[in-house]
């Protein structure tokens, strides 16, 4: 931002990039003009304690070597375990291929993300200055939290269940945390919406986004 001589910017982020905007809006308040969290306003400080009480069961549909020949393909797959029309750009980007393109792995390895989760701290929410914006994905049944709960076998079925009930009162409260510890905040929950909101429900993320970034204060 200095090098570009940006004064201010505006912080959108998405999932665990929440955790990025809250410290940086909290250690440099005066660059920061407006946040807006998409399904990322999480206190995940506790979240393996949480998955340990809700694990999440093996996929019913195990990726096959056909599901692994191209990113299209993967795509396809990715698509049918999360319900939705997965971007393929989004595969391009976190997955690596041969020249043949079938798939190899991953960008980032597991055990990164594991050190991330691990090393998480409880957010600063008090710290935030700035007008804020949190749309939440909240789901009601266990075919939006598990869209091919139809292929889990009777002991996945049960296990999903179980995070169910773990993980809808975890969503409520940490709105309701956010809430009470962002003084200058505006929340908006979808209802049915997939962690991946912006894509889900388009059209009303996009709306709620523009209505934000032109209210004046």
């Amino acid at each position: 931002m200095d090098s570009l001589k940006i004064e201010q910017v505006v912080l959108i982020g998405h999932s665990i990039a929440g955790d990025e905007m809250t410290a940086f809006a909290v250690a440099y308040p005066e660059r920061v003009s407006k946040l807006i969290y998409l399904d990322a306003a999480y206190d995940r400080s506790g979240f393996v304690s949480l998955m340990q009480k809700a694990p999440y069961p093996p996929q019913a549909q195990p990726m096959s070597a056909a599901d692994s020949t191209s990113s299209l393909t993967v795509r396809s797959y990715l698509s049918n375990i999360f319900g939705m029309d997965f971007p393929e750009s989004e595969v391009l980007a976190t997955r690596t291929f041969t020249e043949e393109g079938f798939l190899t792995g991953s960008v980032t390895s597991d055990d990164i993300g594991i050190k991330i989760i691990v090393g998480i701290e409880p957010p600063d929410y008090q710290g935030i200055k700035c007008p804020t914006l949190a749309l939440y994905a909240v789901f009601n049944h266990v075919y939006e939290l598990f869209p091919n709960y139809n292929e889990f076998n009777s002991n996945n079925k049960l296990m999903a269940h179980q995070a169910m009930e773990v993980l809808k009162p975890f969503v409520l409260d940490q709105i309701q945390f956010f809430m009470n510890q962002v003084e200058r905040n505006q929340v908006v929950k979808f209802d049915g919406a997939d962690h991946f909101l912006f894509l889900t429900h388009e059209r009303e993320v996009v709306r709620e986004l523009l209505q934000f970034l032109s209210d004046t204060e």
